[in-house]
Protein backbone atom coordinates (compact mmCIF):
# COMPACT_ATOMS: atom_id res chain seq x y z
CA UNK A 1 0.00 0.00 0.00
CA UNK A 2 1.30 3.45 -0.89
CA UNK A 3 1.50 5.79 2.08
CA UNK A 4 0.18 9.30 1.47
CA UNK A 5 2.84 12.01 1.62
CA UNK A 6 2.12 14.90 3.97
CA UNK A 7 2.49 18.06 1.91
CA UNK A 8 4.70 19.74 4.47
CA UNK A 9 8.37 20.39 4.96
CA UNK A 10 9.29 19.88 8.59
CA UNK A 11 12.55 20.41 10.48
CA UNK A 12 14.47 18.79 13.28
CA UNK A 13 15.73 20.35 16.46
CA UNK A 14 19.40 19.36 16.52
CA UNK A 15 22.17 17.50 14.74
CA UNK A 16 20.47 14.11 15.19
CA UNK A 17 16.91 12.87 15.26
CA UNK A 18 15.18 12.56 18.60
CA UNK A 19 12.87 9.62 19.26
CA UNK A 20 9.92 12.00 18.97
CA UNK A 21 11.10 13.24 15.56
CA UNK A 22 11.65 9.68 14.35
CA UNK A 23 8.10 8.83 15.36
CA UNK A 24 6.65 12.00 13.80
CA UNK A 25 8.54 11.63 10.50
CA UNK A 26 7.77 7.92 10.25
CA UNK A 27 4.08 8.35 11.03
CA UNK A 28 3.34 11.39 8.84
CA UNK A 29 5.70 10.80 5.88
CA UNK A 30 6.49 14.48 5.18
CA UNK A 31 7.37 15.75 1.73
CA UNK A 32 10.67 17.00 3.09
CA UNK A 33 12.87 18.20 5.89
CA UNK A 34 14.38 21.65 6.14
CA UNK A 35 17.88 21.90 7.60
CA UNK A 36 19.29 24.86 9.50
CA UNK A 37 22.77 25.66 10.80
CA UNK A 38 21.80 24.10 14.14
CA UNK A 39 21.54 20.73 12.38
CA UNK A 40 25.07 20.83 10.95
CA UNK A 41 28.15 19.97 13.02
CA UNK A 42 30.44 18.18 10.54
CA UNK A 43 30.08 17.00 6.97
CA UNK A 44 30.01 13.35 8.09
CA UNK A 45 27.38 14.06 10.75
CA UNK A 46 25.25 15.98 8.21
CA UNK A 47 25.38 13.09 5.73
CA UNK A 48 24.44 10.68 8.54
CA UNK A 49 21.53 12.89 9.62
CA UNK A 50 20.21 12.97 6.04
CA UNK A 51 20.61 9.21 5.74
CA UNK A 52 18.74 8.75 9.02
CA UNK A 53 15.94 11.06 7.86
CA UNK A 54 15.49 9.06 4.65
CA UNK A 55 15.59 5.76 6.53
CA UNK A 56 13.02 6.88 9.10
CA UNK A 57 10.68 8.25 6.45
CA UNK A 58 11.45 5.21 4.29
CA UNK A 59 11.71 7.13 1.01
CA UNK A 60 14.71 8.07 -1.11
CA UNK A 61 12.84 10.98 -2.70
CA UNK A 62 12.49 12.99 0.52
CA UNK A 63 13.23 16.65 -0.12
CA UNK A 64 16.20 17.74 1.99
CA UNK A 65 16.15 21.53 1.90
CA UNK A 66 18.33 24.40 3.05
CA UNK A 67 18.58 28.15 2.48
CA UNK A 68 22.05 28.60 0.99
CA UNK A 69 21.83 31.82 -1.01
CA UNK A 70 25.29 33.21 -0.43
CA UNK A 71 26.26 36.47 1.19
CA UNK A 72 25.00 36.65 4.75
CA UNK A 73 22.59 33.74 4.21
CA UNK A 74 25.07 30.90 4.65
CA UNK A 75 23.53 27.96 6.49
CA UNK A 76 26.56 25.75 5.78
CA UNK A 77 28.97 27.92 7.79
CA UNK A 78 29.41 25.33 10.57
CA UNK A 79 30.76 22.74 8.11
CA UNK A 80 32.14 24.71 5.16
CA UNK A 81 34.72 27.43 4.81
CA UNK A 82 33.40 28.37 1.37
CA UNK A 83 32.14 31.96 1.18
CA UNK A 84 29.62 32.67 -1.56
CA UNK A 85 28.76 36.08 -2.99
CA UNK A 86 25.43 37.73 -2.29
CA UNK A 87 22.83 38.18 -5.03
CA UNK A 88 23.52 41.90 -5.03
CA UNK A 89 27.25 41.29 -5.62
CA UNK A 90 26.52 38.79 -8.39
CA UNK A 91 24.18 41.14 -10.25
CA UNK A 92 27.03 43.66 -10.61
CA UNK A 93 29.11 41.16 -12.57
CA UNK A 94 28.73 39.25 -15.82
CA UNK A 95 25.89 36.69 -15.78
CA UNK A 96 28.42 33.85 -16.12
CA UNK A 97 29.40 34.44 -12.48
CA UNK A 98 25.82 33.83 -11.37
CA UNK A 99 25.85 30.53 -13.25
CA UNK A 100 29.17 29.49 -11.76
CA UNK A 101 28.00 30.52 -8.29
CA UNK A 102 24.88 28.34 -8.61
CA UNK A 103 26.96 25.42 -9.83
CA UNK A 104 29.38 25.64 -6.88
CA UNK A 105 26.60 25.85 -4.31
CA UNK A 106 24.71 22.99 -5.95
CA UNK A 107 27.77 20.74 -5.97
CA UNK A 108 28.42 21.37 -2.29
CA UNK A 109 24.78 20.69 -1.41
CA UNK A 110 24.64 17.52 -3.53
CA UNK A 111 27.82 16.19 -1.94
CA UNK A 112 26.04 16.39 1.42
CA UNK A 113 22.78 14.86 0.16
CA UNK A 114 20.82 18.13 0.10
CA UNK A 115 18.58 18.32 -2.96
CA UNK A 116 16.62 21.58 -2.48
CA UNK A 117 17.96 25.11 -2.13
CA UNK A 118 15.71 28.04 -1.22
CA UNK A 119 17.45 30.26 -3.70
CA UNK A 120 17.52 32.62 -5.44
CA UNK A 121 15.54 35.38 -3.80
CA UNK A 122 13.27 36.74 -6.51
CA UNK A 123 12.36 39.97 -4.82
CA UNK A 124 12.87 43.62 -5.51
CA UNK A 125 15.71 45.26 -3.63
CA UNK A 126 14.42 47.50 -0.88
CA UNK A 127 15.57 49.16 2.32
CA UNK A 128 14.49 46.30 4.59
CA UNK A 129 17.30 44.95 6.76
CA UNK A 130 15.97 41.46 6.05
CA UNK A 131 16.56 41.98 2.34
CA UNK A 132 19.97 43.65 2.53
CA UNK A 133 22.16 42.06 -0.17
CA UNK A 134 19.70 39.23 -0.81
CA UNK A 135 18.06 40.58 -3.94
CA UNK A 136 19.70 40.91 -7.33
CA UNK A 137 18.40 44.38 -8.09
CA UNK A 138 15.65 46.99 -8.04
CA UNK A 139 15.12 46.26 -11.74
CA UNK A 140 12.74 43.43 -12.56
CA UNK A 141 14.50 42.55 -15.84
CA UNK A 142 17.76 42.01 -13.96
CA UNK A 143 16.01 39.95 -11.27
CA UNK A 144 14.39 37.68 -13.85
CA UNK A 145 17.62 37.20 -15.87
CA UNK A 146 19.72 36.41 -12.81
CA UNK A 147 17.09 34.08 -11.33
CA UNK A 148 16.65 32.18 -14.59
CA UNK A 149 20.42 31.79 -14.88
CA UNK A 150 20.62 30.43 -11.34
CA UNK A 151 17.71 28.06 -11.88
CA UNK A 152 19.13 26.59 -15.09
CA UNK A 153 22.41 25.77 -13.37
CA UNK A 154 20.83 24.38 -10.22
CA UNK A 155 18.60 22.12 -12.32
CA UNK A 156 21.57 20.94 -14.38
CA UNK A 157 23.31 19.98 -11.13
CA UNK A 158 20.28 17.99 -9.87
CA UNK A 159 19.32 20.52 -7.23
CA UNK A 160 15.72 21.62 -7.02
CA UNK A 161 15.47 25.34 -6.48
CA UNK A 162 12.62 27.10 -4.81
CA UNK A 163 12.66 30.73 -5.80
CA UNK A 164 12.00 32.86 -2.78
CA UNK A 165 9.44 35.50 -3.66
CA UNK A 166 9.16 37.73 -0.66
CA UNK A 167 6.42 40.08 0.42
CA UNK A 168 7.73 43.27 -1.19
CA UNK A 169 7.50 41.77 -4.68
CA UNK A 170 3.99 40.57 -4.00
CA UNK A 171 2.96 44.09 -2.97
CA UNK A 172 4.17 45.66 -6.22
CA UNK A 173 3.06 45.13 -9.75
CA UNK A 174 6.60 45.43 -11.07
CA UNK A 175 7.04 41.68 -11.42
CA UNK A 176 4.53 41.00 -14.14
CA UNK A 177 2.71 37.69 -14.13
CA UNK A 178 4.46 36.67 -17.37
CA UNK A 179 7.83 37.17 -15.67
CA UNK A 180 6.68 35.10 -12.71
CA UNK A 181 5.42 32.36 -15.04
CA UNK A 182 8.91 32.23 -16.56
CA UNK A 183 10.43 31.61 -13.14
CA UNK A 184 7.92 29.04 -11.93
Amino acid sequence: MIRPILSAILSCESDRLSDEEKYLFSKYNPLGINLFSRNLKTKEQTKKLIEDIKNVINRDDVLIAIDQEGGRVNRLYPISSQQYASAKQLAKRDIKYTKYHAMLISKELNDLGINVNYSPVVDIENSSSVMEGRSFSKETDTIVQEALSTNVWLESCDTLMLDVLLESALKTEELKSTELDTLI
